[in-house]
């Protein structure tokens, strides 16, 4: 039940999740080791491992406490761990060790972030040692396991309807080696499966140079990823040398970008029928309406609370939880007081499937851009002027590399 619920607000929030590499899933136990950048969003991407996988999550203890998430956690076996900076002298972690062990014996599966927390930061933190001596204890019980690092990449994680790509990188089954050496190969490993910048700027960079170094190619999270990767390399060895001429580019492909939504350019798309348009907008538009509200108080409450980029996402997720089936029991009931039950009845019916729709079709209007209009020549003009500087900014870089 948590998970379907968990897998249903991932695909809402996302419009699409990617998962490549589930060929490398290897049957048994396993220990799944994933980044962990996005808060509460991170374990609910997991659970589309599940099944096959019976999975358990480790959770920092004080998660424990809290009402109602507390008996979340326990009800579906999450395991409970103090973290060496919340104790307040020396920890025991040997009560831990031998619960994970005893469930990877009894053939489940566990779930362990091993930065050790939450990090709201565009690069891996360094790894902690637990997983890969929970890996080593199980083998010395004779349980038949394997690690599997996951990198979890997002497009833009706390933005609503943005995309995310699962990388299920090939399983650790090492025997001969000892936890820092394992967990050296488990960072290498994830190193390679995550999209990594020193700074958000810096990947914000990475994201807006893909897009207009590939504007042919098909919208394919995967294969960006790819591409997007090629891009590490040469931007940290310019990190140092020559930062002044980076943050010029990016402001170049930021303007660029912003002026090709203003104007509406699309290149290489064509436009679809204006009636067809037309009438999808009017389909959509009670979704929008009905919507509305809990969607912007939403937003509201995360400003008034002052989330940071690690918790907002998880909070969205959290607070649409209540607020979206309050906002539609509220409009129900005003349904059922002015035109009676059978109204009624059929709004409780409809709002889902009219709401999935309008996400379908806000989804695709944002995608096709700005598409009832054509640009004005001169609009054209400057974007290629801006473009030519672009291209001259990263001959000059190219030629510092």
């Amino acid at each position: 039940m948590i998970g379907r619920l968990a897998r249903f607000a991932a695909r809402t929030f996302f419009r699409d999740i990617v998962i490549e590499g589930r060929e490398n899933l290897p049957r048994g136990p396993v220990l799944f080791a994933p980044n962990h950048p996005n808060g509460l969003l991170d374990p609910m991407l997991l659970f589309f491992l599940s099944p096959p996988y019976e999975l358990r999550f480790v959770a920092k203890a004080p998660l424990f406490k809290i009402p109602l998430f507390g008996s979340i956690l326990r009800s579906i076996g999450a395991i409970p761990v103090i973290r060496k900076f919340e104790a307040d002298g020396v920890v025991d972690y040997s009560q831990f060790f031998t619960k994970c062990v005893e469930a990877l014996a009894q053939g489940g599966s566990i779930v362990i972030f091993p930065e050790g927390r939450s990090l709201p930061q565009s690069y891996l933190a360094p790894l902690k040692t637990g997983p890969a001596r929970i890996f080593l204890l199980a083998r010395e019980h004779a349980a038949t396991v394997s690690i599997v690092p996951v990198g979890l990449n997002y497009e833009q994680g706390t933005t609503f309807r943005s995309r995310v790509l699962i990388c299920i990188a090939p399983p650790l089954t090492e025997m001969d080696l000892n936890a820092r050496e394992l967990t050296e190969k488990l960072n290498f490993s994830l190193q390679e499966n995550v999209l990594q910048a020193q700074t958000y700027q810096e990947r914000e960079l990475m994201i807006l140079l893909e897009k207009r170094s590939n504007e042919r190619s098909v919208d394919d999270f995967t294969e960006r990823f790819s591409r997007l990767k090629n891009f590490e390399p040469g931007l940290s060895t310019l990190r140092n040398s020559a930062p002044r001429d980076i943050e010029r580019l990016r402001t170049l492909l930021l303007r660029y970008a912003r002026l090709s939504r203003q104007y509406g350019v699309e290149v290489h798309r064509k436009n679809p029928k204006f009636f067809l348009v037309l009438i999808g907008a009017i389909a959509a538009l009670p979704g929008w309406i009905l919507n509305f509200a809990p969607y912007h108080l939403c937003d509201l409450l995360i400003r008034f609370t002052h989330k940071d980029a690690s918790d907002a996402a998880t909070f969205k997720v959290i607070y649409s939880l209540f607020l979206f089936p309050g906002a539609y029991f509220l409009e129900g009931w005003i349904i059922d007081s002015f035109f009676g039950g059978f109204a009624a009845l059929i709004f409780a019916a409809l709002i889902l499937p009219a709401s999935y729709f309008t996400l379908i079709c806000v989804d695709w209007y944002e995608k096709q851009g700005s598409i009832l209009r054509k640009p004005h020549r001169k609009a054209v003009e400057q974007l290629e002027r801006l473009r030519s500087r672009i291209l001259k900014q990263l001959e000059l870089l190219a030629s510092r590399l």
